[in-house]
């Protein structure tokens, strides 16, 4: 265990050789900081952020990283871009994320496809990037604090019940939700959506029912 120092950046970065590290007493993950590094677990009770440069965070980017077991009191999981991302690459199987967690900003699972099991915290108030994979069949996105969702893509997605008071769907930054989504059945929409971008349930072949409040909305 780490005694007296409370950030890492860019330490571990390619030390393919590193599998087991004890961050009991760490509060800050800056960019870069196990990129490349052979960590399979994570386990961090203390942690209070992960640092944001100009050029976006690539914590575990190519990382051996399967499992995060604990990420402490973060409000956020910092923001990648089209070529990496906080867990970019990740063969990533069990993610456990905690309820203060606010926000998880684009490409943070940039090509993340292992995920088996993952909880979405009711704390969570935006969402722009989710593992696209194998999602635990039958999961139910009820999020009652939602304000802006991009993308939710996930094969085990089976029910969308609340997605709080979410104003419009694809199109925020580009991204789509649900597209992909082939196990989705059933979506309830808010009364607060006012439109729904293009491509939004793309391939969505087995969705059997949409609820939508009657009030002016646009689709295009």
């Amino acid at each position: 265990m780490f005694t007296g120092v409370k950030g890492l950046a860019g330490a571990f970065d390619g030390c393919t050789s590193l599998t087991n590290i004890n961050l009991g007493n760490i509060e800050s993950i800056g960019d870069a900081t196990f990129q490349y590094a052979g960590i399979i677990e994570l386990f961090a009770p203390n942690l209070k952020e992960f640092l944001q440069p100009n050029t976006h965070n690539k914590c575990f980017s190519n990382s051996k990283l399967k499992h995060i077991r604990c990420l402490g009191n973060i409000s956020f999981i910092p923001e990648g871009n089209t070529n990496f991302g906080c867990f970019n690459n990740s063969p990533l199987e069990t993610v456990i994320l905690p309820e203060t967690l606010a926000e998880i900003r684009s490409f943070a699972f940039r090509n993340v496809t292992s995920v088996v099991s993952m909880n979405l915290p009711k704390s969570l108030e935006r969402i722009a990037s989710l593992p696209y994979g194998s999602l635990a069949d039958g999961i139910d996105i009820s999020l009652p604090n939602l304000m802006v969702i991009d993308s939710f893509a996930g094969r085990g997605i089976k029910r969308v019940s609340n997605l709080g008071s979410v104003t419009s769907l694809g199109v925020t930054s580009g991204n789509v939700e649900v597209r992909g989504c082939s196990n989705l059945e059933f979506v309830r929409l808010p009364s607060t959506v006012t439109s729904i971008g293009v491509s939004t349930f793309y391939r969505c072949t087995a969705l059997l029912s949409l609820y939508l409040y009657l009030r002016f909305f646009s689709l295009f």
